[in-house]
């Protein structure tokens, strides 16, 4: 990788953290606002998809991803092939799904928790534990939906989800790129 490459994001790395700094610590309430909507917006608005996607009562169903691509490709019936594929993707579509959704959720709270509580010692089991308390709120939130039912594996799949894309972002990505970094001061032994 080039070194002026480098040298650049390294500044504008140190530039977001200025400016994040200066909103952050500012006291006027627009500053502040706007700090927190840096934050938290990401998350908050995948919470909003994920709360939309679960109270369709006719979302989710059986085949709803295969049909919907018939409907797409046209009335042609599939090829042997194209409806193995389709076959397939009806069988996983639900625990991709799930994964995917609360893997990006993870990932956002995640950058939440970085920017606005920096110095919190494990942003990581935070963000997790969040998401596993939105994908309890989300189960529970179905059992109110027509059509829908709560499933206990959901939650499993939700969990496992979220924990390999925080493994995944926490190994492609130091901490100190994540977002704003507060050193820890050294722990001290007691005597």
């Amino acid at each position: 990788m080039p070194t002026f490459f480098t040298r650049s994001v390294a500044h504008s790395r140190a530039a977001e953290r200025q400016i994040w700094q200066r909103l952050r610590g500012s006291s006027h309430w627009i500053m502040r606002t706007a700090a927190l909507a840096y934050a938290w917006a990401p998350a908050l608005l995948i919470m909003a998809v994920i709360f939309r996607l679960s109270s369709q009562s006719d979302f989710g169903g059986p085949h709803w991803l295969s049909t919907l691509l018939l409907q797409w490709l046209g009335s042609t019936p599939p090829s042997p092939g194209l409806q193995t594929l389709l076959d397939l993707i009806d069988r996983y579509n639900s625990w991709v799904a799930h994964f995917v959704e609360f893997g990006a959720l993870a990932v956002a709270l995640l950058w939440g928790i970085r920017h606005w509580r920096p110095a919190l010692r494990r942003p990581v089991l935070a963000a997790w534990v969040l998401t596993l308390l939105y994908a309890l709120s989300d189960e529970l939130h179905q059992a109110f939906v027509p059509g829908r039912h709560p499933d206990p594996r959901d939650i499993v799949t939700d969990g496992v989800g979220a924990l390999l894309a925080l493994l995944v972002i926490n190994w492609l990505v130091p901490a100190k790129e994540q977002g704003p970094h507060t050193e820890h001061p050294p722990r001290t032994q007691r005597a």
